[in-house]
């Protein structure tokens, strides 16, 4: 009996997963294509092949949408964590992410404008930051500070950077800033909008 049972709930998980990449494979798609405000999840279902009631026992617009960008996002949080281990300089590092996360937000930008209305949407619908432990909110999926804020962490830890503002804080800010000036101004350079972004962020983390 709990060989059959077992053989069940493998499969029902397999079909799970399944589902759910196909659904994010397909929003991925619809996304890009038309932005956040002119895609459907009624629409993603039928791309991928399954129901509304399923999709929605899934994900909602939200939901889809980070798991669509958090992959992105996760693999300049990686590169951080292992030129850290490295042993690389924090500021170095820094540079790079600020560098990497400009050219990750241009090269996907459709999908990057789309996270901006989300964020914002949800963002006033909650009235106030993410709550921990949500993880029906977008900016806990997406984990778009992170991607600044271990370099930053890490040189205040060994003195490099200025104890203050909190390493949270100063990488949600300017992580924000970026993205900002990825939808207010679409057509600029990686290089200008990493020049704009480390004139701001470098100063502020050198010790007083």
């Amino acid at each position: 009996m709990s060989t059959n049972l077992d053989a069940r709930q493998r499969s029902a998980e397999t079909k799970r997963t399944r589902t759910r990449e196909a659904l994010i494979n397909a929003a991925r798609e619809r996304f890009a294509a038309n932005g956040w405000q002119a895609t459907r999840v009624e629409d993603i279902a039928r791309d991928a092949g399954v129901g509304v009631a399923t999709a929605f026992t899934h994900f909602n617009k939200q939901t889809l949408l980070a798991h669509v960008y958090a992959p992105l996002v996760n693999g300049l949080i990686d590169k951080a964590e292992s030129e850290l281990v490295a042993g690389k300089p924090p500021e170095e590092v820094l540079v790079r992410q600020v560098r990497r996360f400009a050219t990750m937000c241009r090269k996907n930008q459709p999908l990057t404008f789309a996270l901006v209305a989300a964020v914002h949407e949800q963002t006033v619908s909650s009235e106030g930051p993410p709550r921990s432990g949500d993880d029906a909110d977008v900016r806990n999926i997406v984990r778009i500070p992170a991607i600044l804020q271990m370099p930053i962490e890490y040189g205040q830890r060994s003195g490099e950077f200025a104890a203050t503002p909190p390493a949270a804080d100063i990488a949600t800010y300017h992580a924000n800033a970026l993205l900002l000036r990825t939808v207010t101004r679409p057509g600029e350079s990686v290089n200008k909008a990493t020049e704009i972004v480390l004139s701001q962020l470098l100063p502020a983390l050198q010790p007083k």
